[in-house]
């Protein structure tokens, strides 16, 4: 059972560097120690979609895989007296992976149930590794990686990590429901690890009343939020499967590359009794066939192709090397959904009806990319000059994201993705002075613009704490509690006392925190260059207690951050002060240092530069 998907559309990696080739289908690399000598007879497993390859490194610790797929692929490195390293990506063609092993170091957890009694027999089913590669440790463990399961008081202690990491795991056990656990340091303190018991549930996969063995069963929490993958499991050679769950409601899907998908099944789980079973009927597959091209009708390996049904995944795979892909469908009316590579779109923006009626096999004209538009214009001030640096910011994203002209108000704004809108909403904001416009122009074709700013009345007002997030309330209005933590990082310690006289944007934060964490991280970095100009303005970050000192550096030297970091205390002292549950959180200080505004979306440069004003 795996609860963490790593959807990286790119092939470079923090401990391994996949360089592209799509002239070939191999994965070779190297594994070396930390000072660059190569380690010999190391294993090495590679892994995609759950059948993993084992291989050993030669005397010059070089390894090779023929017939690589596009796909996304696990590649872990073990040597015994050494942590466990790795890359995980989607492999588009020839790939080459380096990967350092580090003095290896332990984890010691005490697993426990509801009444803090011990568990033995607890084992770890998979582990994302300092944010970096998956180890699906059950996976593996058939396959030569050392099995490690809690003894009778309880204890389990993971060796082979790197020191000043941190692991995410899912823990599994015959009696108890899976648990995922996020975010642990490596480190020698014990940890305590809690198990609620579980409902083991189960079913039967199926093709005309025979087992299918092998197939991917796939248990999603249904919530408000949609659905949200809980486990995954395999089926035995008879088609069986089963699982322990929390009493909740669930949908069941299977996939297995011979038949076609059915439609998912809902599972109710009662606090009390027993689940019924959950089987699911594979169906005899109908075959739609294509290929995406680059602009230049190249092929484009590595494409994301997707087939829906009333808004279900079916299938979800990737084009080849030849830029071909195979679904294997139920009938029925459906619809094919491309994500291209980065840099590149789909320009019919809606995924493709394909209504199959009687047919076995569809074959489809080939769908052509087009290159992302690079959105480009003149900014002027509500007076016709030159503005100096003006912050940009695309509003109807699924992600807010921000650039900055340059002093003459040139822009230049490089789409990431295609977002499916037809006209992007892109908000003007001057630098220094309450001017702005809001912009609306075509996704496809944008023409370059030309337009000055008109004054604005800026939204000041103190907004309400919204519920499910931090909620800072009580502080507002007041002098902010001075921050406490272990050290300081690029910079001598700082006191919020010597800053009076200065606007503060405080940032808690963790680097750890891939999801909405890099998006505030780059607009503070746009804020800061920003204001670079000027005194009365000051950038702190506050990173969370979970991580060593080593690794905050990695992650302030991955986004380049110029202003002081604190490490909080190892009892998440200032985050505690703060009220700091949800990261990341911006909090913004006055002149006299009292906190002003916690609910700073869509209006953070708008709150300093009113706050300048006072």
């Amino acid at each position: 059972m795996r609860f963490f998907k790593i959807t990286l559309f790119t092939v470079l990696m923090v401990h391994g560097v996949l360089l592209q080739d799509l002239s070939a289908a191999t994965l070779t690399g190297v594994v070396t120690d930390d000072a660059g000598v190569a380690i010999p007879s190391a294993t090495v497993w590679v892994t995609q979609n759950r059948i993993v390859n084992t291989l050993q490194t030669d005397a010059s610790g070089k390894f090779s895989m023929a017939n690589i797929d596009v796909a996304m692929t696990e590649v872990v490195a073990y040597e015994k007296g050494y942590a466990l390293g790795g890359a995980t990506a989607l492999v588009v063609g020839d790939a080459n992976v380096e990967i350092k092993l580090a003095v290896g170091d332990l984890l010691t957890l005490k697993v426990i149930d509801k009444q803090s009694n011990p568990v033995p027999g607890a084992i770890i089913r998979s582990m994302l590794v300092s944010g970096s590669f998956l180890v699906s440790v059950e996976d593996l463990v058939p396959h030569g990686l050392p099995a490690i399961r809690s003894d009778d008081q309880g204890i389990l202690v993971i060796p082979n990590l790197p020191k000043e990491g941190y692991i995410q795991l899912v823990l599994g056990h015959p009696q108890f429901a899976d648990s995922s656990v996020s975010y642990l340091p490596v480190d020698l303190e014990q940890r305590n690890i809690l198990l609620l018991e579980g409902k083991r549930v189960g079913g039967r996969v199926t093709f005309e009343d025979k087992g299918v063995p092998g197939a991917r069963v796939s248990i999603f929490k249904v919530g408000p939020q949609g659905q949200k993958e809980f486990a995954e499991v395999l089926t035995d050679s008879e088609g069986f499967y089963h699982a322990q769950v929390h009493p909740d409601r669930y949908s069941v899907a299977a996939q297995h590359e011979d038949y076609a998908s059915p439609q998912p099944v809902l599972l109710e789980v009662p606090p009390k009794g027993e689940a019924d079973p959950a089987s699911l009927a594979m169906e005899s597959p109908r075959l739609i066939e294509g290929s995406v091209l680059y602009p230049d009708k190249k092929p484009c390996g590595g494409a994301r192709v997707l087939f829906r049904k009333e808004g279900t995944i079916y299938v979800d795979t990737f084009t080849n090397n030849e830029g071909a892909f195979s679904l294997r469908v139920p009938g029925g009316v459906g619809a094919i959904g491309i994500l291209p590579p980065r840099g590149f779109f789909n320009p019919q923006l809606e995924d493709i009806k394909v209504d199959l009626g009687e047919a076995r096999n569809v074959a489809m004209s080939p769908i052509q990319l087009e290159a992302l538009p690079v959105i480009t214009g003149v900014i002027q001030d509500q007076d016709g000059e030159a503005p100096g640096p003006v912050m940009v910011t695309a509003m109807n994203l699924p992600v807010r994201y921000s650039v900055l002209t340059d002093e003459l108000g040139n822009l230049t704004f490089p789409l990431d993705f295609m977002p499916y809108v037809k006209k992007l909403h892109l908000r003007l904001e001057h630098g220094k002075r309450f001017q702005r416009l809001d912009l609306e122009l075509p996704v496809q074709n944008p023409k370059p613009f030309s337009e000055k700013l008109k004054p604005f009345e800026p939204d000041l007002a103190p907004r309400p704490a919204v519920p499910g997030r931090n909620n800072l309330g009580g502080l507002v209005g007041e002098p902010a509690p001075e921050l406490r933590g272990t050290e300081w990082l690029n910079s001598e310690p700082v006191q919020l006392e010597s800053l009076k006289g200065k606007v503060v944007v405080l940032l808690f934060w963790a680097g750890f925190d891939d999801d909405m964490g890099p998006v505030v991280i780059h607009e503070l970095l746009s804020l800061h260059k920003l204001f670079a100009d000027v005194d009365d303005v000051a950038f702190i970050g506050i990173h969370d207690a979970s991580s060593g000192a080593d690794e905050i550096r990695g992650y302030i030297d991955g986004y380049g951050i110029p202003f002081p970091i604190l490490r909080d205390e190892d009892l998440q002292t200032t985050f505690s002060i703060y009220n700091i549950v949800f990261i990341p959180q911006v909090v913004v200080l006055d002149k006299q240092g009292k906190v002003r505004y916690y609910q700073v979306n869509d209006r953070l440069l708008t709150c300093i530069k009113g706050l300048r004003r006072e």
